[in-house]
């Protein structure tokens, strides 16, 4: 909801994919198409020049009411839902010494032989890098990372990962970002720069 309302006052911010990336949860895209629906009544010609006493004005200003209420209303619902889940499924953070001496893909396969931990089955990633995204999957999906170039592991993202969807179509999911693109290969998640770049 945040990322919602932060795209729509600042849509030049966001790419394409972005935007599609917010709009892809159901509760968010109802929420976008009632706030559009609220400002295209609000910016009406016709709902600006009528006034309360003429039967026309007071239907537009009834119908704005109305919709303003159930905005705030779904607002409202969303966030009890939201604070709500989130102290109930906290997960757990681990942390794992890192040795100066291995590299990332010995750390991924090390990670690989370990018993993963269990995952919530959404996970919301707040300007995470993408080395922490890959690293939690590769957990939950069993699977190793390879990095092609090392600074691709360190592009920042938002994203919301839904653990109980097959790899590929996560891996699909992700691919929609511009700046690196994702392939499975065997059992590797293979990261590098996206083609033409």
């Amino acid at each position: 909801m945040k990322s919602l309302l932060d795209m729509l006052d600042h849509a030049g911010q966001y790419t394409d994919s972005e935007m599609e990336c917010i709009l892809n949860d159901k509760e968010t895209l109802a929420l976008y198409e009632t706030i559009v629906m609220v400002r295209q009544a609000l910016q009406t010609k016709e709902a600006r020049r009528t006034s309360l006493l003429q039967p026309q004005g007071f239907i537009w200003k009834a119908a704005s009411v109305i919709i303003v209420l159930f905005v705030v209303g779904a607002l409202g619902y969303a966030a009890f839902h939201i604070i709500g889940g989130l102290s109930q499924e906290e997960p757990t953070i681990t942390t794992t010494p890192v040795s100066t001496n291995s590299r990332p893909e010995e750390e991924v396969e090390n990670k690989a032989k370990e018993e993963p931990t269990p995952v919530a089955k959404t996970v919301l990633f707040e300007n995470k890098t993408l080395r922490e995204v890959l690293d939690r999957m590769s957990e939950t999906y069993n699977v190793k990372v390879r990095y092609e170039e090392e600074g691709l592991a360190d592009l920042r993202l938002y994203f919301n990962w839904d653990s109980s969807e097959d790899i590929r179509d996560v891996l699909a999911l992700l691919n929609s970002f511009d700046h690196f693109h994702l392939q499975l290969e065997g059992n590797t998640i293979v990261v590098r720069k996206p083609i033409g770049s």
